[in-house]
């Protein structure tokens, strides 16, 4: 597969893509952008100018419309407070709504006085277009209790409560290793990204929207999750990011060995979805587009399928 790791702003990089004419089209994009991202959105009380950030989201999500194919997808995760906001971003940028996606992250690290803890964000699916161009209906081995199971596995619906969020205390509580879990964790015991992404969210975006082979763009890359599974999952990627020290860390990451991107394992919980062969890699079969590899030149970083 081929992937690139992008050091910059991200406005100023998707302009950079659009005008690589040959670059192909985006088929999937996951966006998780942080508040304090850009420092020319300066912190005003712990928070950031609400309607400068979100106009600059407009113009983030105008750009990668602009990349996307027809019938593309976007994922783009945030606060339940923004709800609204957030949809209206999209629809004004062109996208059609599909789902409202709630992630049930089954804990919680605010420490709320005056209502109840967040434990869950959204993840507003939407496409390029009324029907996207891809989307695969999952099936998962969840066992809810004695009196819903089932043999034939159940669907994956709108609400996520089985891909659990990432803390410190939930990775000491269940005795997880940094090196087991691809979380990167400080010598404080603090997580190095404080809003790294679990890795079983990233697998499940990218097998419902995506074929190996797609190309898939993560404007914020933050700890650099999307483009490890892309990259385990035979997608090819493109991630930006501005933090120079994660870039470094991306980097370092995708070369090592990644025990925690388990193939079998994907397997074993999907295996009631249809066609769930075409979904994952072919052991020593990689698809690369040669428009990706052209347009993106020495920039590229290529490696044989594990």
């Amino acid at each position: 597969m081929v992937y690139k790791i992008i050091h910059g702003v991200c406005e100023t990089e998707l302009r950079k893509l659009q005008k690589l004419n040959d670059l192909g089209e985006v088929h999937l994009t996951f966006m998780n952008p942080p508040f304090s991202q850009h420092n020319d959105f300066a912190r005003q009380n712990g928070s950031v100018a609400t309607e400068r950030y979100w106009k600059w989201m407009k113009r983030i999500c105008e750009k990668v419309f602009a990349l996307t194919g027809s019938g593309g997808a976007l994922y783009f995760l945030h606060n339940e407070a923004n709800s609204e906001i957030l949809l209206k971003t999209l629809r004004r940028t062109g996208w059609t709504f599909q789902n409202l996606i709630i992630w049930n992250k089954l804990n919680s690290a605010s420490q709320i006085t005056n209502h109840f803890e967040n434990q869950y964000q959204i993840i507003a699916f939407a496409t390029k277009g009324e029907a996207p161009r891809v989307f695969n209906h999952l099936r998962i081995d969840l066992q809810l209790s004695q009196l819903h199971k089932t043999e034939n596995g159940i669907d994956v619906s709108d609400v996520w409560h089985d891909v659990g969020g990432l803390t410190t205390n939930f990775l000491m509580n269940s005795g997880t290793s940094s090196s087991e879990s691809d979380v990167i964790i400080t010598k404080e015991g603090r997580l190095f990204h404080l809003h790294q992404i679990p890795i079983n969210l990233l697998i499940r975006i990218i097998l419902a929207s995506s074929l190996p082979g797609d190309l898939i763009l993560d404007p914020f890359a933050g700890a650099g999750i999307t483009t490890m599974v892309a990259e385990k999952l035979d997608r090819n990627s493109i991630s930006i990011e501005y933090d120079s020290q994660n870039v470094q860390v991306i980097k370092r990451r995708i070369l090592l060995q990644r025990r925690a991107i388990k193939i079998p394992e994907i397997s074993d919980y999907y295996r009631h979805t249809n066609r769930l062969k075409t979904l994952l890699p072919v052991s020593g079969k990689a698809s690369i587009s040669s428009n990706i590899v052209n347009s993106l030149g020495t920039f590229l970083v290529k490696r044989k399928n594990p």
